[in-house]
């Protein structure tokens, strides 16, 4: 049995069901899902919405779990164990532990790596592709972002026959964007703002690499490149978009979703014939990735993210995708 925590939006969740399942299939295996009680708040939940079947484990069970391959005790392991049981004092220790403000131990060397793959919690973590991932063992607990396409690319086709369908009915008036979207030659356009503008360290995955210069010059490569193109633009940020952005001649803004129903966003992006991504946004990476077009352009920023520990562009990028220069 391989567990995967889910955390963080609904873009991350694919990235980790799609490497979890990945696992689960080379090892022979079932999965299970596990909503991270700290990292995954309800309505961040969208995975349901593109996966039919979701067989999800208790906390209790992944406790047993885990309480069951934990190497000797020691100090370390008692103090793990005292934290991960108490929600406020594992809040407070995450928080203190990406602020910088302390070191705090991880669980490097309290767990055997092969029954509990931590890949967000070492000392030296970074988000660059980890192929030991591979040796784990059949029954093995996995907690990560995984934002690399090569965690699971060899199972691509099956992800892409699962994932590219929406599991709920499209809202009216999205119907009439995929319509739309179906009878021209479209290409997506994703414009994060929102966390990306009001929280630093966000921005700062953006900052330099994402910028105005960005989509001018990828909104060029296709004006000189297609057919009358139309350009369906999506953004968490509709009113900056209206006032700040330079739209090309041919437009449409796809603005008629709110949060809960975000989904709808990234599966009506899937369904251009061609794809502007945003960076390090999992969201546009996703549907760039299940679109379906055999013939598909994909545009991508030279590097993923302006942090330099999360900045691995060749383990984050498909190689087919192209770089705006």
């Amino acid at each position: 049995m391989i567990i995967i925590n889910l955390k963080c939006g609904l873009g991350n969740q694919l990235f980790q069901y799609s490497t979890g399942k990945a696992i689960a299939k080379m090892k022979g295996t079932t999965l299970k899902l596990y909503k991270d009680p700290i990292n995954l708040d309800e309505e961040w939940f969208g995975l349901d919405k593109f996966v039919e079947e979701l067989d999800f484990i208790s906390e209790d069970e992944v406790d047993f779990f885990i309480s069951g391959v934990k190497k000797e005790k020691g100090l370390i392991n008692w103090f793990v164990d005292f934290v991960r049981k108490n929600r406020i004092l594992l809040f407070l220790a995450r928080r203190l532990r990406s602020s910088k403000i302390i070191k705090l131990p991880s669980s490097d060397g309290v767990f055997d790596n092969r029954k509990v793959f931590l890949e967000d919690d070492r000392v030296d973590w970074t988000l660059s592709f980890r192929k030991d991932i591979f040796l784990v063992d059949k029954d093995c607990f996995l907690r990560g972002f995984f934002s690399s396409y090569k965690y699971f690319d060899f199972i691509k086709e099956d992800l892409i026959e699962e994932l590219s369908t929406l599991k709920v009915p499209l809202s009216d008036i999205g119907r009439d964007v995929k319509s739309h979207i179906e009878s021209v030659n479209s290409i997506s356009v994703h414009i994060r703002r929102g966390d990306a503008v009001s929280i630093d360290e966000v921005s700062l995955w953006y900052k330099g690499i994402i910028n105005r210069e960005y989509y001018k010059k990828a909104i060029n490569y296709f004006l000189d490149r297609i057919e009358d193109p139309v350009f369906f633009i999506f953004s968490n940020d509709m009113d900056w978009v209206r006032e700040n952005f330079n739209l090309p001649e041919n437009y449409r803004l796809v603005d008629h979703n709110d949060a809960d129903h975000g989904y709808e966003d990234l599966y009506l992006m899937s369904c251009c014939q061609n794809n502007i991504t945003t960076g390090f946004s999992s969201f546009a990476w996703w549907a760039a990735y299940l679109n379906r077009n055999p013939n598909k352009i994909v545009l991508r920023a030279r590097e993923a993210c302006g942090i330099e520990k999360y900045n691995y562009p060749e383990d984050y990028y498909p190689a087919d995708w192209i770089v705006v220069e």
